[in-house]
């Protein structure tokens, strides 16, 4: 298991401490959210097809994002399922979060086809670097 990151902590608000995991095939990523990793928690996953991450609060699923492979060097995000608890937190922000850090990770850029996250990488500068190109939300 390749440890990528342990620093990225203070630059997210909210986050106490974030833990970046990636190994071999099919790459696992997570995010725990909290002190330490707890049933309190909220937990970020790749989904083990590959193809998305999930966010688990108390061993429950709360929030999906769904991403399509374009090429050598892009994604689309489809789509973003986010339990209506959670609507107004960050859950929806660190979906995002996480699939940026995998499109870093991998030098890919990434288009998004969801309204919801597209919003989220208007109102954000952090998701720039990694934006493929601007649309309207």
């Amino acid at each position: 298991m390749l440890l990528i990151s342990m620093t990225r902590a203070e630059n997210i608000p909210g986050f106490r401490q974030t833990f970046i995991f990636i190994a071999g095939p099919p790459r696992d990523i997570v995010l725990v959210w909290g002190d330490k990793m707890s049933t309190n928690d909220v937990q970020y996953q790749r989904l083990t097809h590959g193809n998305g991450f999930c966010a688990k609060y108390n061993g429950n699923k709360i929030g999906e994002i769904d991403i399509v492979y374009v090429g050598a060097n892009r994604l689309i995000i489809e789509s973003t399922q986010i339990d209506s608890a959670f609507e107004n937190s960050d859950v929806c922000r660190n979906l995002v979060r996480c699939v940026a850090d995998f499109a870093r990770h991998e030098n890919r850029k990434i288009l998004s086809l969801c309204p919801r996250a597209q919003s989220i990488f208007n109102k954000y500068a952090e998701f720039d670097d990694v934006r493929l190109m601007k649309l309207a939300a």
